[in-house]
């Protein structure tokens, strides 16, 4: 993204900076617009060198995290954004354009749980996990957890695909192999929870910018049918529904996501 390359951080005593990325699906290099990528507080890329910073006194809970995604439009300087949202990305986003209409001009989501909830298997998983950072003894063992190696298998398959290579995957999920990094993760699951949202339900047809709803079928994670609510009852929403792709869309169909995202920003507002 030019221009911009910091952006204000909480929670950091020696810093007062957090790194803003370019974040473009990829074959999306010729879309002409700005996009940021903003990683969860507190982690930095291994690649970096810079250690791992762990703001164990930020909270993650739904409402703070809506309103830090304004506090971080208030430090670029930017009014109103067109925000495209992709998993926890989407949840955020729902949440931001329900509360703050007048700053987002249009709105995409994108396999995410947005007002939902995991498909059975996931959420059980999540709800483990979820109480866990909320436990002393389990926050005890958090240095021992082995979190990376359950990312790693978990996505695997990415890297035998051809979707990633093995240097991105450890730029995704390498700082938890650190203590520190395992600490942290169990930290924002402390916060997190994983009951459907009902409120955010209730307010999808309120939203009133043109809003694309962008699914890979395939989602282990996610059904389907979380993407029918937002299509059915935000006005004027248009789904692109893709049988052959999963989750992770933007890695497995670049070229149709892009393809969607162009047609989304070409909408008029």
């Amino acid at each position: 993204m030019r221009g911009t390359r910091e952006t204000p951080r909480e929670g950091c005593p020696r810093s007062r900076a957090c790194r803003a990325t370019p974040g473009t699906p990829p074959g999306a290099r010729a879309l002409p617009y700005h996009f940021v990528a903003v990683t969860r507080a507190g982690t930095r890329s291994p690649r970096s060198g810079e250690g791992f910073v762990v703001p164990l006194g930020l909270r993650f809970d739904y409402a703070t995290e809506v309103a830090r995604l304004g506090r971080l439009l208030d430090a670029l300087d930017w009014p109103a954004v067109n925000l495209a949202g992709h998993d926890y990305g989407g949840f955020l986003a729902l949440g931001f354009a329900q509360d703050h209409p007048g700053r987002v001009r249009r709105l995409a989501l994108l396999n995410t749980r947005a007002h939902a909830a995991f498909t059975p298997r996931w959420k059980a998983a999540f709800e483990l996990v979820t109480p866990a950072g909320r436990t002393p003894v389990m926050r005890s063992l958090a240095p021992s957890l082995p979190l990376g190696a359950v990312h790693r298998r978990a996505l695997g398959y990415l890297v035998r695909r051809g979707y990633l290579d093995d240097e991105q995957l450890e730029a995704y999920i390498g700082w938890m192999d650190t203590a520190e990094g395992r600490r942290w993760l169990l930290h924002y699951f402390s916060h997190y929870r994983v009951a459907v949202r009902p409120e955010l339900r209730r307010r999808l047809g309120d939203i009133g910018c043109p809003t694309a709803v962008v699914w890979g079928r395939s989602d282990s994670y996610l059904s389907a049918s979380i993407a029918l609510e937002p299509t059915r009852n935000i006005p004027g929403a248009e789904p692109t529904m893709l049988d052959d792709a999963g989750h992770w869309i933007m890695e497995e169909r670049p070229a149709q996501v892009t393809a969607a995202l162009r047609h989304w920003l070409d909408r008029d507002v």
